[in-house]
């Protein structure tokens, strides 16, 4: 039973640190994507996109419809974010590009981003740009 005690506080301490960078991340990303801050944006969110790898089908040649699905939930439950799928694949780029709608609670008003993210069938995805 002494020993419960500090496992049950350690497990506290790093469940509170791992919410603390969460948050912290969550702060940041907002800020980045209402300054537009196009490199700070793809730095923070890359990562989020690199386990994401491509599973091409038929309905789905660039096979990454649910990755999309799967990294716009992120950013609504890591993040408490208003994001949604523009359009997937609808840039017709080499390869082709998808629009993820991100809209921001700031100063009583909201702030809407568009994060363009390339969508490639042989890789993984990555953010291009930001805009409004």
């Amino acid at each position: 039973m002494k020993n419960l005690i500090p496992v049950i506080c350690g497990l506290f301490l790093v469940s509170f640190a791992c919410k603390e960078s969460a948050s912290t991340l969550c702060e940041s990303l907002q800020d980045n994507l209402i300054g537009i801050d196009v490199q700070s944006v793809k730095d923070q969110l890359d990562p989020w996109l690199a386990d994401l790898n491509p599973s091409p089908i038929e309905d789905d040649p660039t096979g990454h419809h649910n990755n999309l699905v799967s990294f716009v939930g992120r950013l609504n439950d890591v993040c408490n974010l208003d994001a949604s799928m523009d359009c997937y694949v609808c840039i017709k780029t080499l390869p082709a590009q998808t629009e993820v709608i991100v809209r921001i609670h700031s100063l009583g008003g909201i702030v809407q981003r568009v994060i363009d993210i390339s969508t490639p069938a042989s890789s993984i995805m990555t953010v291009v740009n930001v805009h409004e």
